[in-house]
């Protein structure tokens, strides 16, 4: 009987919709963002936009320091493929019997994140068919370069191919090169204390019934809680790499919430408000300060238009105030209402875009929103009015005073020595 519902569990799952995979994390393939509140997409008829600021991740990828847990749970799958051989299984780990082999390359762009950042540039053209852009800007990491050149592709159709080492620009990711892209890299001593802490608090929670479970299923499998953290991650990359993973109708969908809610507390305690000294909008100020900068000048660019990592916006969200919890997320239960979602704000090829904006009767005066991937996310630290509310914007003199943190911190000051473990 015990058999009998494991299996139509299995079937289950196996018929799952694969959107569900769109709560990885970052390891989510992109997708569009829910609207929040109401929020209306489209500005008033009588608005234009007049310039932006893009900032777009590198597509889909292989793994990178997860590599070691997956090729560890690889060799646990194999040393345990005599009792596999005669295990009674269910459906959902049926092709546990031929075992599995992971042939994910490490870090390097895979083909569906070309085709996810190719599809951006043609998006991008179609949405601001006025905008000239004649340079992009990007991070030195090969990903990232490959993702820009793709985006070209994609904005500039065959033009691209002749003119493209002339139009893109890498800035060097590196501990001697100051960039609001990858400014981690000048962050001289950061510390991972506070997320390997919090990782492990969370993960002993979650990790152990989900591993007992498996175990269960499988006798003599022997999985510990890190080759099921493993099983997780190899979803998430097969997925990216070859668009379908065996693990993936493994997990239930409650433990696939438990996983992203790892994916954000990890995130957030590095990349975000939970980084002690202040550190997540320290980093992040140096986007928000470069923003306010192009957006105040009278002879800058129309388009700024740049790629980077999910690191840089995370940085940037953080620096705004705009995916702080307080109080900061539990390690021993999920928060469901948690402003920090990386799923929705940092997938696999997400777009940052800063709109600054004019109105001839809607709005006075210079106006700024940010829409991303693909939907407005409210400015809620600078929203004064139910006009501003209803589109998520505020006055661009608004977003200047409530970002006055950013405006203090000066790279290498003694806000940034502190946040990077300088001593002051």
């Amino acid at each position: 009987m015990a058999f009998i519902l494991l299996s139509l569990l299995g079937a289950t799952l196996a018929q799952r919709d694969p959107s569900r995979l769109n709560n990885f994390g970052a390891l989510s393939p992109y997708h569009t963002a829910p609207v929040k509140g109401g929020t209306k997409v489209s500005l008033p008829s009588d608005c234009k936009v007049d310039q932006i600021m893009h900032l777009g991740r590198h597509g889909a990828r292989y793994p990178e320091h997860e590599s070691d847990g997956i090729k560890a749970m690889v060799a646990a799958v194999a040393r345990a493929k005599d009792y596999i051989a005669s295990a009674d299984l269910p459906e959902e780990l049926q092709f546990l019997k031929n075992g599995y082999v992971s042939d994910l390359g490490v870090g390097d762009l895979v083909e569906t994140g070309r085709q996810q950042l190719f599809a951006h540039g043609k998006s991008f053209r179609a949405k601001y068919p006025t905008f000239k852009v004649d340079k992009l800007q990007c991070s030195g990491v090969k990903r990232v370069v490959e993702s820009t050149d793709y985006f070209g592709r994609g904005y500039f159709g065959d033009a691209w191919a002749a003119n493209s080492s002339a139009m893109v620009s890498i800035i060097p990711a590196d501990s001697s090169t100051v960039s609001h892209i990858t400014p981690w890299h000048v962050c001289k001593d950061l510390s991972f204390d506070t997320t390997d802490k919090v990782s492990a608090e969370w993960g002993s929670v979650y990790l152990p019934p989900i591993t007992k479970r498996l175990n269960s299923l499988v006798p003599g499998l022997n999985f510990t809680t890190d080759d099921t953290l493993a099983a997780f991650q190899a979803c998430g990359y097969d997925y990216a790499a070859h668009g379908s993973s065996p693990w993936c109708d493994v997990f239930t969908d409650e433990e696939i919430e438990r996983f992203e809610y790892n994916a954000d507390i990890s995130m957030n305690a590095i990349w975000g408000s939970r980084l002690p000294n202040n550190g997540g909008a320290v980093m992040g100020s140096i986007y928000i300060n470069t923003l306010i900068d192009r957006f105040s000048a009278q002879d800058s660019q129309p388009a700024y238009v740049e790629f980077g990592h999910d690191v840089t916006i995370s940085l940037a969200l953080t620096a705004m105030g705009l995916t702080k919890d307080i109080p900061q997320l539990s390690t021993s239960q999920i928060i469901t209402n948690r402003k920090y979602r990386s799923s929705q704000q940092t997938p696999f090829a997400a777009q940052m875009v800063f709109e600054k904006f004019s109105c001839s009767s809607s709005f006075s005066g210079p106006q700024i929103r940010l829409v991303l991937n693909e939907a407005p996310f409210p400015l809620e630290t600078c929203i004064k009015s139910e006009k501003d509310a209803e589109y998520g914007s505020c006055s661009f003199d608004n977003f200047v005073q409530a970002n006055s943190f950013s405006r203090s911190v000066k790279y290498g000051d003694a806000a940034w020595k502190r946040a990077c473990g300088e001593v002051v």
